[in-house]
């Protein structure tokens, strides 16, 4: 399953979010979108509006919340 965080510069919760994928050795994308328009504008396309947010396969998570993300990591398809 393909992973990608959209992180921004001084965002506590995207830090969080680095230290979680860490914690549980994900394979992971991280795209910055503080400076970087043409990956802010495919934040977008995909249903983000704000960092972090985060995509794993299909599903799309606008904030991080740890206890649903546990929840689909252990119900998600290797």
């Amino acid at each position: 399953m393909k992973i990608t965080l959209y992180v921004s510069d001084h965002c506590e919760s995207c830090e969080q979010v680095l230290r979680f994928f860490k914690e549980k050795d994900l394979i992971y994308e991280v795209l910055n979108v503080t400076f970087d328009q043409r990956k802010f504008d495919q934040m977008l396309s995909e249903g983000g509006i704000a960092t972090p947010f985060i995509v794993m396969g299909s599903q799309t998570f606008h904030v991080f919340d740890r206890d649903k993300i546990e929840v689909f990591l252990n119900t998600a398809k290797p």
